[in-house]
């Protein structure tokens, strides 16, 4: 039998708010290196830059402070863009989330934070919708986006099938852990973390070993139907090859 090489999980990577890919890559350093053999990672950016009051230039060492959407309305009052009710710019970030999917072809989960987790919920509702669903999702301070024109197919139902964990902070004081626990009930089975700290997506040894437990049934999944799909190829190959030979034969 051909040895077939295991296959890694491909998992989209969604910032939060003010941040960009690069941001989110640092930040889960520890979650990756336990997740290294299993999966790998793609981290892309928001198409706009955030444009919230509170937001400071240089920040970060001066890397792009990127959002997936910003708020409607004015925000010299400083309200937060998870907290307005009118959103700019989340059709352009959907087309090129949706675009990404048909370029790189399926992503078998997505790993996002805050702002982004947001924006993969409302992403696996129309991926589901169109019948391309991923396989699994881990949430980090996610929540329901309260644009109801952005909402509208989460909320709508029925309870999306993918599978999720989502991961919520005790301290967090940006997105709440109740408001964490509304986005999960959109989902059929959600898995839920909860942390000690705040707006963070934590590194810990318990949040390691969670999230290492919830992928490994998708990636033993992912590695049977790899594994059926080669075997298959192998057979049909070792068939060709024998009926070629007894072409050869039947010449001779």
């Amino acid at each position: 039998m051909v040895a077939i090489a295991p296959r890694l999980l491909r998992v989209l990577c969604l910032h939060g708010y003010a941040q960009n890919g690069e941001t989110l890559r640092s930040r889960t350093g520890a979650l990756r290196k336990g997740l290294k053999s299993s999966c790998e990672f793609v981290f892309i950016d928001a198409p706009h830059p955030a444009t919230a009051s509170f937001v400071e230039a240089g920040e970060d060492g001066g890397e792009a402070k990127l959002a997936w959407w910003n708020a409607a309305s004015d925000e010299a009052d400083g309200t937060r863009p998870s907290q307005s009710m009118r959103y700019a710019g989340w059709d352009e970030s959907q087309t090129k989330l949706e675009e990404l999917f048909a370029e790189q072809g399926h992503f078998d989960g997505i790993l996002a934070f805050s702002q982004g987790a947001a924006a993969a919920a409302v992403l696996l509702a129309a991926l589901s919708a169109q019948e391309r669903p991923v396989a699994f999702a881990i949430l980090v301070s996610g929540f329901i986006p309260r644009d109801e024109s952005v909402s509208r197919l989460l909320r709508a139902g029925p309870k999306l099938a993918v599978a999720t964990l989502h991961c919520c902070g005790e301290a967090d004081t940006l997105v709440p852990a109740s408001v964490t626990g509304e986005l999960a009930s959109l989902f059929e089975a959600p898995v839920v973390f909860k942390h000690t700290g705040g707006h963070v997506v934590p590194g810990n040894a318990p949040f390691r070993a969670a999230i290492k437990l919830f992928v490994e049934p998708h990636y033993a999944a992912a590695n049977v139907a790899t594994e059926a799909g080669g075997n298959t190829a192998v057979a049909e190959a070792g068939a060709e090859g024998r009926g070629a030979e007894a072409a050869c034969s039947a010449r001779d």
